[in-house]
């Protein structure tokens, strides 16, 4: 009864089931590792490519998705690794160092998985500041979970505290 309806890029459904955008972006991401396989960019123009393009085409739709880590490291697993082969590192290099921020020694790649993160954390605190319905409904919801929490504390704050009672 439910069936996928394209919004600005992003294919939503009543029931929460994402398997629609799923596939579709584990098809945009398979022709990216083929573009990349493909193409003869130098290091500095694949990693170039990587921040300016890849990033941004990939993760244009994890705000509104709630995938798994399992999920999405599926989805980046074969680009990624011709992203590192492109980008003059070997394959079997760890993980830490491929992933850690090029600030510490890392090559600065990233985990889809902290992207859709952050990118929800942004759109949430975009959608509070506004002056909008949305806002108001968002700020209801926010108090309304604060009740059922039962906590004095902020639910932002404190996310250690045990709540068997409240859903994740």
């Amino acid at each position: 009864p439910y069936q996928a309806h394209k919004t600005l890029g992003y294919f939503k459904v009543p029931s929460g089931n994402q398997t629609r955008q799923y596939s579709k972006l584990k098809t945009k991401i398979d022709k990216e590792a083929l573009f990349i396989a493909a193409s003869p960019l130098t290091r500095h123009e694949m990693h170039l490519y990587y921040t300016s393009i890849f990033l941004l085409k990939i993760t244009y739709v994890l705000p509104m998705s709630h995938f798994s880590e399992k999920q999405l490291r599926t989805l980046q697993g074969k680009a990624m690794s011709q992203l590192f082969s492109k980008s003059g590192y070997n394959r079997n290099t760890n993980q830490a160092i491929l992933f850690g921020p090029s600030s510490l020694g890392g090559a600065g790649f990233h985990h889809l998985y902290s992207e859709q993160g952050m990118l929800q954390v942004l759109q949430f605190l975009r959608v509070w500041r506004q002056q909008s319905q949305a806002s108001d409904l968002l700020k209801i919801a926010v108090s309304w979970a604060q009740v059922n929490a039962g906590t004095g504390t902020s639910i932002f704050r404190d996310v250690t505290t045990p709540l068997p009672h409240f859903e994740s």
